[in-house]
């Protein structure tokens, strides 16, 4: 699946979009704001050519400048961050998606889009 597919899936489609990017080497970390989804899955492409660790925020925000809550307007997929690693929950990425399996299959819960984050799971159920 292409970054704008992926984007389109699980973001509302007007709005500002936030895309904040840390480079672990440098020590950089850079926030923006986009108006469109195109410009975000470009920025996304730059920043993890630069190499940068690319994060993007879920909800769609009214204005430019702040990812709080109060600024979002609207959120286009319900979704879970399954951390992994020695300090965490799952301490591998497989036990994280045995245990995602057995909560989706006992609430009868739909597939949902599966996204390795590099250190553990990010998971999407879109929304219409």
């Amino acid at each position: 699946m292409k970054t704008i597919e992926f984007l389109r899936s699980v973001l509302g489609g007007s709005g500002y979009y936030c895309v904040f990017a840390a480079n672990a080497v440098t020590d950089k970390r850079v926030q923006k704001f986009y108006d469109s989804l195109e410009a975000v899955a470009k920025a996304a492409d730059h920043f993890d050519a630069d190499g940068f660790d690319v994060y993007f925020g879920l909800g769609t925000l009214r204005e430019a400048g702040s990812r709080k809550k109060e600024n979002v307007a609207s959120l286009k997929s319900l979704f879970l961050d399954l951390d992994c690693g020695p300090s965490k929950e799952y301490p591998d990425q497989k036990q994280a998606v045995q245990a995602l399996r057995k909560f989706v299959g006992e609430l009868n819960l739909p597939k949902p889009m599966l996204i390795n984050s590099g250190r553990g799971v990010h998971v999407y159920w879109p929304l219409t």
